[in-house]
């Protein structure tokens, strides 16, 4: 697409594009990029809406505040940029770079898949985490309190965004001891870190009639969602966890966090790719670490308390949320 619309038909193309506002404005986008399930009985259901999360937020027409600046989505995905072999005025990038890791790794393009990984890493995607050690009332135990938290700071629609049945999010969460070994994991093996077994996920699933998950994309049968998590541009998602660990351990102790993003679940890679399923790229989004101090006298414990993310739990880990909305634009603490 690149050569094709930029050297091939670059006269011709770029006057096209300036004949018509509308090739210009956002809404163009979202032609594709908001879709409205309509089913019987007046069933409406959002399948996916990247244009109107970006007109919402804080760089779109309907959120930014007064004096400020809209971006529109080629700022991002259509970028000025300079070609080497031809000189003159900058011109838009034709590479429409997203998050589509894994087309990019089962076509076997590995220039591409570089440039959409250095374009992930480049979102303004904070991890943070605050943690705290207390007393356990089951006998022979201590809780791990933690606070993950992740602030959407640059993305201008929601994170993750698109068909989040397919693409997800997750945070992977380890306790430490002060010899590094790992006391607790909310991924204990290769499967589990990339499914993210503890809950701590952003995604949306979709059930059908008689309340089951529908994994493989079949959004036509969904009347509604069990799991339907992002954040929002601008804002906060946040997640409490009491972690158990053994009332022996020795403080200090680490909390560590990895934000993971995956372009397409393994659920439905499976069925459309069938086995052996081949690798799908996981992109490491942000990491952050906290020290966990011991309790302080009395039972009321010291605390840590660096920035803030998102969670989740099973497995003995009990998990609370608090999504946050925009206002408060101040870094966690």
């Amino acid at each position: 697409m690149e050569g094709y619309s930029v050297h091939a038909m670059r006269p011709a193309h770029i006057a096209d594009m300036l004949a018509e506002d509308r090739y210009t404005q956002p809404a163009l986008c979202g032609e594709c990029h908001s879709l409205t399930l309509h089913g019987p009985d007046g069933l409406a259901l959002l399948e996916q809406d990247t244009y109107g999360e970006w007109r919402k937020g804080p760089f779109g027409d309907e959120g930014v505040e007064p004096g400020g600046t809209v971006r529109p989505c080629v700022s991002c995905h259509m970028p000025k940029i300079e070609y080497p072999d031809r000189p003159g005025p900058r011109e838009a990038s034709h590479r429409f770079l997203g998050a589509s890791t894994h087309l990019s790794a089962l076509a076997a393009d590995a220039e591409r898949l570089d440039d959409l990984t250095r374009f992930l890493k480049s979102a303004d995607i904070e991890l943070g985490l605050a943690a705290r050690l207390r007393p356990s009332l089951a006998e022979g135990s201590r809780i791990v309190d933690a606070t993950v938290a992740i602030r959407n700071r640059g993305v201008g629609h929601g994170f993750p965004t698109g068909a989040l049945d397919l693409n997800e999010a997750w945070v992977v969460l380890e306790v430490r001891d002060a010899v590094n070994r790992t006391l607790w994991s909310s991924s204990p093996g290769s499967e589990e870190s990339a499914t993210a077994p503890q809950g701590i996920r952003l995604r949306r699933v979709f059930r059908d009639r008689d309340g089951r998950a529908i994994l493989d994309h079949d959004i036509l049968s969904a009347v509604g969602h069990l799991e339907d998590l992002a954040v929002p541009a601008g804002a906060r998602v946040e997640r409490r966890l009491e972690i158990p660990i053994a009332a022996d351990v020795v403080p200090p102790l680490e909390v560590r966090g990895r934000l993971e993003h995956r372009g397409i679940n393994r659920a439905f890679a499976r069925l459309a790719l069938g086995e052996p399923l081949p690798e799908l790229p996981v992109t490491v989004i942000a990491e952050h670490a906290v020290s966990v101090a011991a309790e302080a006298e009395g039972g009321q414990p010291e605390e840590s308390r660096p920035r803030a993310a998102s969670g989740g739990g099973d497995g003995g880990v009990v998990v609370s949320s608090q999504p946050r909305d925009g206002d408060d634009r101040r870094s966690p603490q």
